[in-house]
């Protein structure tokens, strides 16, 4: 704040000289151009300690809107607990419930992850209310903290799901009674708006795929006619198509699944009538049916 008093204390000295001139007859050019230096250099030392400032209070409120969470997500698990019935399944279908008795306006990345035995609360990701990736784990130090990189993909992450739904939404609109959709129909969309998300390094690190190119796909599981077809994303090699709906990874949850020993798994088989994945949770039963193991 010392710095930003005296900077405002030469301008208005600045702006005085420059006034007094023009009342005794003008400046030179040379002195213009000294005021305009000036300004840039005074500038050029402002902007980024106020940039910095903006990012740690955003950082800030990211973190204690994680907090909330946290005590919402132990409140929760405790008095489920206590009634005899805490299962994951019921903890994380009860993330909406969380978020409205946190009060925050932020969404869950990952499923929670508790202790059994006494229901404390292990870990899970937070995406805040400023789009901040905030992570929550009881062997970090600190146990709360805001990971750059995660928030920066998790952004185009979301944004790339948001497109497919939008797009769906906007179908609807059109169309009430819309209840079926070639969900290639999706994949051609993102093609056109912006192009396939390609998979990141780190989304892929440590699998059979790390030296492959591989692009995200949408697809939503279950009945486009539900107000809010879950979306998920599946990976492959195609830029502009749908590959053989070959998955060798697949986004869900704010989580990445890899394939087997680099296995050639299709997921047409999702779009038949008597499809095997129709919700998440029957989602997750496929993917251990399958084999599917977690990226970490």
């Amino acid at each position: 704040m010392k710095v930003l008093y005296c900077s405002h204390s030469l301008l208005k000295r600045i702006s005085g000289e420059v006034f007094m001139k023009r009342k005794k007859g003008g400046f030179t050019l040379v002195e213009l151009i000294v005021v305009i230096v000036i300004i840039l250099v005074l500038a050029a030392v402002l902007v980024p300690s106020l940039l910095r400032y903006v990012s740690k209070a955003k950082n800030a409120s990211a973190i204690s809107e994680c907090s909330e969470v946290l005590q919402a997500s132990a409140r929760t698990a405790a008095d489920l607990a206590s009634e005899g019935t805490l299962t994951s399944q019921i903890l994380n279908d009860s993330r909406p419930i969380i978020l409205q008795q946190a009060n925050v306006s932020g969404s869950f990345n990952t499923e929670i992850e508790f202790e059994e035995d006494d229901a404390t609360i292990l870990a899970f990701e937070y995406l805040s209310g400023n789009n901040l990736h905030v992570v929550y784990d009881i062997n970090h130090d600190p146990r709360i903290y805001v990971d750059e990189e995660g928030s920066a993909t998790l952004t185009r992450m979301n944004t790339f799901i948001k497109q497919a739904s939008d797009y769906i939404t906007d179908l609807k609109k059109d169309n009430p009674n819309l209840n079926s959709l070639d969900r290639l129909k999706l994949i051609e969309n993102a093609a056109k708006n912006g192009g396939l998300l390609s998979v990141t390094e780190r989304q892929k690190k440590g699998t059979p795929y790390e030296k492959n190119d591989l692009y995200w796909h949408p697809y939503y599981i279950g009945s486009v006619g539900q107000e809010n077809p879950p979306m998920v994303l599946f990976a492959n090699t195609a830029a502009e198509t749908h590959g053989g709906w070959s998955a060798k990874l697949i986004y869900v949850d704010g989580k990445v699944y890899q394939a087997p020993d680099k296995s050639n798994i299709n997921i047409a088989g999702w779009g038949t009538g008597n499809s095997p994945v129709y919700d998440y949770n029957s989602l997750q039963t496929w993917l251990e049916d399958n084999k599917y193991t977690e990226v970490k």
